[in-house]
């Protein structure tokens, strides 16, 4: 049907402008700390790149349209490819694959301007509009030189599989198809937060959305951790418009591999496998191709993806227990809550929390041992307060070996919440304060949707008594 007809361009950025490149003639992109200069009189020639032993000739693409300032430190580039000629041009950040409809695509209309010829249609991405780069016209431009494009004789038309975007991370080179890429990110800083957890990092914030970011090599298994907090990421999508970063250490081109031998992986240690194949080029170089659709399919990964969720849904219908009365005063609201074991199942606000920790093997004790106070344990070179939480709530006491420590901050001082199990993060869909059975208020919230919906009791470790006084030094 036409309507199933679907337009595939690689999305860039150079200077302020976003611009679009049909997909079919984006053979790669690369990074270069140098280019050469080439004795030729051409007022669009810029010089030339070496790739892999070929050189490319690169334009200067400012001289065809006004771009705004471009990074000029970046060094990433591009390389067009279009009746088997190849040309390439710097630009300042990867954006991402855009799969566009042909009635989404508007023709810009004439213009006295030098570019128009170059950019000759517009469409909406990203809250952006991209301007799609005519890739045959950059080929007649005067005086500026292509090079043949050599495969060992395989034409692009034979070449096997989509386009893919490979990235460093930890040592080993990893590849996945573009079409799955929601955005490339440049550097920036992983914010750890109560998520950071196992395999999940922390969050980015990218176009005013929190993006959760996982370790690669702690999920695939191939390669060696960075302590790093500053990475590039590489955004995926996953079902329901659901998001999750990859922490890389550099994103290295979008390409197809049509001379590479297609491997396994012999000999697998890990209890999941995400890699699908192995690609082995010509040289040696093993590019590891992931399994997106796998990676979606697994609930671990697929349950730190949700966090990223923005979707407002509509709060479903309650059952509120025959022993309470209603004070019918329901708040809707779309918040992130940590789901915690103790004597019951709790629900606390993930704003509350900054970080999860094991159970410290060394607390020093103190006089004060009332409220569930423990002492003392130190983290980063900071003093933590620590609180059995069950005891504090009149519960008996912590006693599970897989007990876990919520750290909050009070008034700049860190408390440490011990909790037998942390469950897991929910996004509510109200909140509402009951009267309880003595007569005290009690808030509960719903978390999730549907069958798997619960209502769990609220709680605010703000509010809790005796915060203040556990943040004084034990002395005396």
């Amino acid at each position: 049907m036409a309507n199933d007809i679907h337009l595939t361009y690689g999305v860039v950025r150079v200077g302020e402008t976003v611009v679009g490149i049909p997909i079919d003639n984006l053979t790669e992109v690369f990074h270069s700390s140098e280019y050469s200069s080439l004795p030729i009189n051409s007022e669009f020639l810029q010089g030339g790149v070496d790739l892999r032993g070929k050189l490319v000739p690169i334009i200067d693409i400012s001289l065809i349209g006004k771009f705004g300032k471009s990074d000029n430190s970046t060094r990433l580039g591009i390389v067009l490819e279009s009746s088997q000629k190849l040309l390439s041009f710097f630009i300042d950040a990867i954006v991402g694959i855009a799969n566009i409809s042909p009635n989404q695509i508007s023709e810009i209309t004439d213009s006295n301007d030098r570019g128009a010829s170059f950019f000759k249609s517009v469409f909406p991405f990203k809250e952006k509009f991209v301007t799609v780069l005519s890739v045959e016209d950059i080929f007649t431009l005067p005086d500026v030189l292509s090079v043949n494009r050599t495969d060992e004789g395989v034409s692009a038309a034979s070449d096997k599989g989509p386009p893919m975007l490979t990235f460093l991370a930890g040592g080993a080179l990893y590849a996945l198809p573009a079409v799955e890429v929601h955005a490339a990110v440049p550097k920036q800083i992983i914010e750890e937060t109560a998520i950071t957890s196992g395999p999940c990092l922390g969050e980015i914030t990218y176009h005013d959305r929190r993006i959760p970011v996982i370790c690669p090599v702690t999920i695939l298994g191939l390669g060696r951790k960075s302590s790093r907090s500053v990475s590039e990421v590489v955004v995926l999508r996953f079902p329901d418009g659901l998001l999750l970063g990859v922490a890389v250490d550099a994103i290295r081109d979008i390409r197809t591999f049509p001379t590479a031998k297609e491997t396994k992986i012999p000999l697998w240690q890990m209890d999941q496998n995400f890699i699908q194949k192995v690609l082995v080029q010509d040289d040696g170089e093993q590019i590891y191709v992931i399994d997106v659709k796998q990676l979606c399919g697994t609930k671990e990964i697929a349950d730190i993806a949700s966090l990223s969720e923005v979707d407002v849904v509509k709060p479903v219908e309650k059952t509120v227990a025959k022993d309470t009365v209603t004070a019918n005063n329901i708040v809707k609201e779309r918040e992130r809550y940590l789901v915690v074991d103790l004597h019951t199942r709790l629900a606390i606000p993930l704003l509350q929390v900054t970080c999860i920790l094991d159970q410290p093997k060394n607390v020093t004790p103190t006089k004060f041992n009332t409220n569930g106070f423990r002492g003392y344990f130190s983290r980063l070179g900071d003093t933590i307060a620590l609180i059995d939480l069950r005891e504090r709530l009149g519960a008996g006491q912590v006693t599970s070996q897989q007990a876990q420590v919520l750290i909050a901050e009070d008034s700049g001082a860190q408390i440490g919440f011990l909790v037998d199990r942390v469950v897991g993060i929910e996004v509510s869909q109200w909140r509402e304060k009951l009267k309880g059975k003595a007569g005290t208020p009690e808030t509960v919230v719903q978390l999730g949707g549907g069958d798997t919906s619960q209502v769990l009791p609220f709680l605010d470790l703000s509010a809790l008594e005796f915060t203040k006084s556990v943040q004084q030094s034990p002395s005396g």
